[in-house]
């Protein structure tokens, strides 16, 4: 007689090996850094926006509202549609969020923000870079936003 050999795993042997595998499935291009360098990025609709214009709005916001620090902006196309407005740059996440909320709010910016001709999105230095680069994983930028930095 041979011994019998249970064939059955435990639940925890289970449960570990669902987890790697729904983190495998569902690895993100984008990673958490609060503490690294930010961006500000403002998504554009360049049919619906004057990019030229906004640059100069941005400029004067920034004279008005933070007038101590020196902000660089920087625009380019990131597809026929839209370009990305580049506010740089911020020492940390928390330092972009109070960026973003107070461009966010502010009357210039809002209605375009509103209409979705604009979406502004701090991003850390490397996740600018991933957004840059994987057009395919732009779309994902969004979910990973409200995640880490709205925290919804």
């Amino acid at each position: 007689l041979e011994p019998a050999t249970s064939t059955l795993s435990s639940p925890t042997t289970e449960k570990q090996g669902k987890a790697q595998s729904d983190s495998a499935q569902t690895a993100e291009p984008f990673t958490f850094a609060p503490n690294d360098w930010h961006y500000v990025t403002l998504i554009v609709n360049v049919h619906k926006v004057n990019v030229m214009d906004l640059k100069v709005d941005i400029s004067n916001f920034n004279r008005e509202f933070y007038s101590l620090q020196k902000f660089n902006i920087n625009s380019f196309y990131i597809n026929q549609d839209q370009q990305i407005v580049t506010v740089s740059r911020f020492k940390n996440k928390d330092a972009a969020m109070d960026y973003y909320h107070s461009i966010s709010s502010n009357d210039k910016f809002k209605a375009h923000i509103l209409s979705q001709n604009i979406t502004v999105y701090p991003m850390s230095a490397s996740n600018y870079s991933t957004f840059y680069k994987k057009k395919e994983s732009r779309a994902l930028y969004e979910e990973f936003f409200q995640k880490n930095y709205i925290n919804k």
